[in-house]
């Protein structure tokens, strides 16, 4: 089932031929918070700033959780902003949907942004992107992960 909710990037369509599938995804002028970045003293975003785009980040995630999804890969790079400077949470092809009775074991995502589990070839699922929001909020307001 399709996640819809304001803060994730909408599939407005696809298709497919004999080779490819194509997606037709929401457009974001904004580019992403990693590009957005680049343009900030040390990299770093104003506490205000940081806290605007968090807030909308947590509420997409957790949309997600609530419907069994996980997404596995959060990053700067994987949140986009629209003209309106909200986000979108894009890149969802790591995202995996939990089962009750099975944990997720696929190493996947950016190292930086791994928690222990994956390391240690444990189960994983929502606790995965509640470790990785941690790394996020930390790089928006320290200018670099903190685990580089």
């Amino acid at each position: 089932a399709a996640l819809q909710h304001r803060y994730i990037l909408r599939l407005l369509s696809s298709f497919e031929d004999e080779n490819y599938v194509y997606m037709l995804l929401e457009f974001c002028s904004g580019g992403s918070l990693r590009g957005l970045s680049a343009h900030m003293p040390n990299l770093r975003f104003p506490e205000p700033q940081a806290a605007y785009y968090f807030s909308q980040i947590l509420q997409g995630v957790d949309y997600m959780h609530q419907r069994g999804c996980v997404h596995r890969d959060l990053k700067p790079d994987n949140i986009l902003l629209t003209r309106e400077h909200e986000v979108r949470i894009c890149d969802l092809g790591w995202s995996a949907e939990v089962q009750a009775e099975r944990a997720l074991r696929t190493t996947c995502g950016t190292p930086n942004y791994w928690p222990p589990e994956i390391y240690e070839g444990q189960p994983h699922g929502p606790p995965l992107d509640l470790w990785s929001l941690g790394n996020l909020i930390y790089e928006l307001l320290v200018g670099h992960a903190p685990f580089w």
